[in-house]
């Protein structure tokens, strides 16, 4: 699986200030949603604390390099992924061990 560009987040979020803008010239627009971001903290599973993946900081590392798992992106400084990128990799590792 090829990892998607990170380009494709960075459209989410440009996507999300137009509904912002708007959402404050037209007050009756729909609520925009803005994209879920999950941290290397909470994906990985450590010793003392379970993951969203059962497996270690090292292994998610290597699948990125490898292409396998969606490239993560900074956001004030801090190394994300979007979960929508991140749940689409389990239903797709899923759907391939069915």
């Amino acid at each position: 699986m090829k990892a998607p560009s990170p380009f494709f987040t960075l459209r989410q979020l440009n996507e999300h200030m137009k509904q912002v803008q708007e959402m404050m010239t037209n007050p009756t627009a729909q609520q925009p949603t803005a994209p879920r971001l999950i941290r290397l903290a909470q994906l990985a599973t450590t010793p003392t604390t379970a993951g969203k993946l059962p497996v270690s900081k090292p292994t998610i590392w290597r699948w990125v390099k490898e292409g396998k798992f969606p490239k993560p992106f900074k956001m004030h400084g801090a190394t994300v992924w979007d979960v929508a990128e991140v749940d689409a990799f389990i239903k797709q590792m899923a759907e391939a061990r069915a």
